[in-house]
C-alpha cells in the first residue's frame, strides 16, 4: 500500500490549513478593527490571498517540488538566499508554540480545575501533535481529515442557525449586512480599520498554497495538488464570507469584537449543539492548522541538513520516511519559552516583519524558475502564464511589507535588519568554505510524478 495522501485527504489537508486557527479565533479581531467593515477586510484579504497563491497553484501543475520553501528558492534564486528565507521560517516557528498554550488555555477556561496543570496539557498537546505529523503519510492525512470534517461541521451549523437568528431577528434584510452607518467602530476607524486586518487575512486565506510543499507526500501530485489548493480557495472563500456576516450581525459589535467565535454560538444555536461547538470547534481548528503547516517546513530542513546548511542529524527519519528530529525540535524546543513564561509578543513581532521579504523572495523564485529550470519549463504560454501570477503574488508581499512595517518601530526593523544581514553572510561563509554539498536544480524540480534516486553530492 502506497504511503501517501489521497485525494481526498489532500483536498481536507489544504482546506484545514486554510480555515483552522484564523477562522475560529481571529475573525473578532478583524471586527475589532473594522466593525462591520470586517466582511470588505474579508473581500479584499480573499482577493490579496488569491494572488499570493496564484503562482503556486499554476507551478502544482507542472512540477513536485521538493524539499518545501528552501527547494523552491533554491531551485529558483540560489541556495544561499534560500537558506536565509527559510532560517527565517525556522524563527517563525516560533509562533508555533502559541498553538498548544492557546490549546491548554482553552481547556482550562472550559474546566478551570485544570488551572495548575496547564503547561502539561500544553506539552500533552504539542506531543499529539508531534505524534501525527511523523506518523505515515497516510496515517497524517486521516487525522488531518478527521480534523478537518468536524471543523466544517461545526461552521456549516454555526452559519446556518446563525442566519435563522438574523431571520428572526430581522437584523439583516436587504443591505443590512453592509450598512455600516449605525456602527461605532466604524465611525471611528473608517477604511484604515479595514486595512489593519488585511496582512493577517490576506495571509491566511492563501495558506492553501502551502499544498504545493506536499508534492512528494501525495498521490498523483500534477493532479490531486492543484485540485487540493482549488478546493482550499473555495472552501475559505465561502466559509470566511458568511461567518464574517453571521459573527458582525447576530450580536452588537461591541459584544463580539475580539472574541472568538464560541460567543455566537452560545447565542444562536441550541445549547446540546452549542456546548459541542464551544468545546471542539477551537480544539480542532487549532489542531487543523498547527498539523498542516508541519510538513513543509519539516521537508526544508530535512534538505538543508541533508545538503550542510543545518546539523546532519536533524534530517534523520525514522521507518516512514518522516523527519523525526527536526520535528521533535520544531515542536518542543518553543515550548521551552512556553515553560519559562517568556513572553513571544516581541518574537512575534519581529518574525512577522522578518517573514514579509520572504514573501517577496518566493514570489522572485517562482517567477524566475522557467530561466533557471529550462529543461522543466518548456511550453512558453505556461511560462508567461507562471510570471503573471508571479508578479501578482510579488505586488501581494510588497503590499504586504509595507502594511506590516507600518505597526513596526525603527529600533525593531533595524533589529530585524542586522539579523538577516547576518544570517546571509553566515550562508555565504560556510559555502565559500565548502561545507555546503552542491546538487543540480534536479533535485528539487521534478516533471515525473516518481520519486527520483537521491543525485551524487559533490560539495562546493
Amino acid at each position: 500500500m502506497s504511503n501517501k495522501m489521497t485525494r481526498n485527504q489532500a483536498i481536507f489537508t489544504s482546506i484545514g490549513t486554510a480555515l483552522g486557527l484564523s477562522l475560529a479565533t481571529y475573525i473578532g479581531f478583524l471586527i475589532q478593527y473594522a466593525g462591520k467593515g470586517a466582511i470588505l477586510t474579508m473581500l479584499i484579504g480573499f482577493a490579496l490571498g488569491t494572488c499570493y497563491a496564484l503562482p503556486y497553484w499554476v507551478v502544482s501543475r507542472k512540477i513536485v517540488l521538493a524539499g518545501g520553501q528552501y527547494g523552491l528558492a533554491a531551485a529558483g534564486i540560489s541556495p544561499v538566499f534560500s537558506c536565509v528565507i527559510n532560517y527565517v521560517t525556522m524563527m517563525a516557528l516560533l509562533i508555533y508554540a502559541s498553538n498548544p498554550l492557546a490549546l491548554s488555555t482553552y481547556i482550562v477556561s472550559l474546566y478551570p480545575p485544570l488551572a495548575p496543570y496547564s503547561k502539561w496539557i500544553a506539552l500533552a498537546s504539542a506531543l499529539l501533535c508531534f505524534v501525527i505529523v511523523i506518523a505515515k503519510v497516510t496515517g497524517m492525512g486521516k487525522a488531518q481529515s478527521f480534523f478537518t470534517v468536524a471543523l466544517l461541521i461545526g461552521m456549516v451549523a454555526y452559519v446556518v442557525f446563525g442566519f435563522v437568528h438574523i431571520a428572526k431577528a430581522g437584523t439583516g434584510d436587504g443591505l443590512g449586512f453592509f450598512d455600516f452607518s449605525q456602527d461605532p467602530i466604524w465611525a471611528e476607524n473608517g477604511f484604515g480599520g479595514v486595512l489593519s486586518g488585511i496582512p493577517f487575512c490576506a495571509g491566511m486565506m492563501g495558506m492553501y498554497s502551502a499544498m504545493l510543499y506536499y508534492g512528494p507526500l501525495v498521490e498523483k501530485p500534477k493532479k490531486n495538488v492543484p485540485l487540493a489548493m482549488r478546493w482550499g480557495m473555495i472552501a475559505t472563500g465561502v466559509i470566511w464570507f458568511f461567518a464574517v456576516l453571521v459573527t458582525a450581525n447576530v450580536l452588537p459589535v461591541s459584544q463580539v469584537a475580539g472574541q472568538p467565535l464560541t460567543v455566537v454560538a452560545e447565542a444562536v444555536m441550541p445549547m446540546a449543539l452549542a456546548k459541542a461547538f464551544v468545546v471542539l470547534g477551537p480544539i480542532m481548528a487549532i489542531l487543523t492548522t498547527y498539523v498542516g503547516n508541519m510538513p513543509g517546513s519539516l521537508e526544508a530542513a530535512k534538505k538543508m541538513a541533508d545538503e550542510g546548511w543545518l546539523p546532519k542529524f536533524m534530517g534523520r527519519t525514522n521507518k516512514d520516511g518522516r523527519p523525526w528530529v527536526a520535528a521533535l525540535i520544531f515542536v518542543f524546543f518553543p515550548m521551552v519559552l512556553v515553560l519559562f513564561d517568556i513572553p513571544l509578543t516581541t518574537v512575534q513581532n519581529m518574525v512577522n516583519l522578518a517573514s514579509s521579504p520572504s514573501m517577496i523572495l518566493l514570489a522572485v523564485a517562482l517567477f524566475r524558475l522557467p530561466h533557471t529550470a529550462p529543461e522543466v519549463f518548456d511550453d512558453a504560454r505556461f511560462n508567461l502564464l507562471l510570471r503573471i501570477a508571479a508578479l501578482l503574488s510579488f505586488g501581494f508581499g510588497c503590499f504586504n511589507f509595507v502594511l506590516s512595517a507600518r505597526n513596526t518601530n525603527i529600533a525593531t526593523a533595524l533589529i530585524v535588519a542586522v539579523i538577516v544581514v547576518a544570517l546571509y553572510l553566515f550562508c555565504e561563509y560556510r559555502r565559500k568554505q565548502g561545507k555546503i554539498a552542491q546538487v543540480p536544480i534536479s533535485t528539487y524540480l521534478r516533471s515525473d510524478e516518481e520519486q527520483p534516486a537521491a543525485p551524487a553530492q559533490e560539495k562546493a
